[in-house]
């Protein structure tokens, strides 16, 4: 099961506070029945009941099948609890002034033990199941389709529910005719409410989910080692509109870019080779790398196993790889959308500590543009933009750390990005003569 942070405890608080108050509004409101179709009769509870296995369904596909049956636990314990405290205020005595609403009292909540056993039994192989149907069909069709999983599932356990029930309830009581006029119509019109509701399922699981990021932990990885067995060897499942994230670090050493290195005037060559741009400060050499500032044209000297004197450079084409990476990917888990980032560190003009920044990504829009649109006081944007890739790799190298962590993979679920085939691996891109900063850093160095 996921961590869960403050704001997950009050919407699973809330979510369970709803699932608990159409427990018990079916328990006590549904011995009413209403007239149906066809001369069969209805209970009250076909509009609260349904919501009670949504629930569960909307909590596991949001926070896992361990939660879910959390709820069901607590459902049963707050039923038993109900019933003992019944059975306690229906055997003390009435004092004078209340004798006037004995009677209703007593036909209410003074339930028999048969009834007891029947609504415990009924709630228990019926919500049980329904998790245990869920997540059956989850692995079956996989994480789309949720209305479908989610009915497929409730057509069971609302059967279970409305058939243990009636028989323990009333066999030998009732003709089995007449229970079977009651099950049916019952079942089917609670199976009808489920599919009534599945859009306020949609709308729960949309208010219940949020960005996460989930680091990889992972032995060393080798020079020359297969990239895409090594992702596969510890991502064993990816959900549908998830993006996954790579240091740039393992990609270089799969394509095998380490050289060796043996002074530093060898170092100095080599990052001149690399870059398009340098000038020597007073600790690196500032360079520019396809597109973008960084130190010593991403040459890296931590992270690499065997001999000392040996580099790492940035993958040769970070946006290739990323695609080919998407391909394969896709192919062994069957996604249709999937967002692949291949990050490195980098530094911010006058702020100390390293960021994440996007070599190469696909899969996903990098950028949002705001120009054009209106912010909330209606001035129209002239020049706002959001650097969508370079947000997520700073992110997600965040949790995957820069040190000793060990942790070269990350997983991103629920991220606001628009997932697409084709991408403009220029859209971040700014003509150097353009750029924000160009009069500040020209005006300094003149000085």
């Amino acid at each position: 099961m996921q961590t869960l942070t403050e704001r997950d405890y009050k919407k699973i608080l809330f979510c369970l506070t709803l699932y608990v108050t159409s427990l018990f509004a079916a328990n006590t409101l549904g011995v009413k029945l209403m007239p149906f179709l066809f001369g069969t009769h209805l209970s009250v509870a076909v509009f609260c009941f349904p919501i009670v296995f949504i629930m569960t369904d909307v909590i596991g596909e949001v926070y896992g099948k361990k939660m879910a049956n959390n709820f069901v636990l607590a459902g049963i314990i707050s039923i038993i609890l109900f019933l003992f405290y019944s059975f306690i205020s229906t055997v003390v005595p009435w004092a004078e002034s209340g004798l006037w609403v004995k009677d209703g009292y007593n036909q209410v909540f003074g339930l028999s033990v048969r009834f007891s056993i029947a609504s415990i039994v009924a709630f228990i192989v019926a919500e049980y199941q329904d998790v245990i149907s869920f997540f059956f069909f989850k692995k079956q069709i996989g994480d789309k389709y949720f209305w479908l999983r989610s009915n497929l599932s409730n057509i069971w356990s609302q059967f279970f529910d409305s058939a243990i029930f009636m028989l323990i309830a009333y066999v030998g009581i009732l003709p089995l005719k007449t229970i079977l006029l009651i099950i049916i119509p019952w079942w089917l019109y609670k199976i009808v409410m489920g599919i009534f509701y599945t859009p306020l399922s949609y709308l729960g699981i949309h208010l219940l989910k949020h960005m996460e990021i989930k680091a990889i932990k992972t032995r060393v990885f080798e020079e020359n080692e297969d990239l895409p067995q090594f992702i596969f060897e510890y991502v064993k499942k990816i959900k549908e509109n998830s993006v996954l994230v790579i240091t740039s670090k393992i990609v270089a050493l799969s394509e095998g870019r380490v050289v060796s290195c043996k002074n530093a005037r060898e170092k100095i060559k080599l990052i001149k080779k690399e870059s398009e741009f340098t000038l020597q400060t007073k600790e690196v050499w500032l360079t520019i790398k396809d597109g973008m500032v960084m130190a010593n044209a991403g040459i890296d000297e931590s992270n690499v196993s065997g001999k000392s004197g040996k580099i790492i450079l940035l993958p040769k084409d970070s946006f290739e790889r990323a695609l080919l990476l998407r391909k394969k990917i896709m192919h062994k888990f069957n996604l249709k959308n999937l967002g692949i980032i291949i990050t490195d560190s980098r530094l911010m003009p006058l702020r100390s500590g390293v960021v994440g920044v996007a070599l190469g990504y696909t899969g996903f829009k990098g950028i949002k543009n705001y120009i054009g649109k209106k912010d909330i006081f209606g001035r129209v944007f002239k020049m706002s933009k959001v650097d969508i890739a370079d947000s997520l790799a700073t992110s997600a190298v965040l949790c995957m750390g820069e040190g000793k962590e060990q942790q070269p993979l990350a997983l991103i679920t629920n991220a606001p990005v628009i997932f697409t085939n084709k991408i403009n691996k220029k859209e971040l891109l700014i003509n150097i003569k353009d750029d924000l900063y160009l009069p500040l850093f020209g005006s300094i160095f003149k000085k």
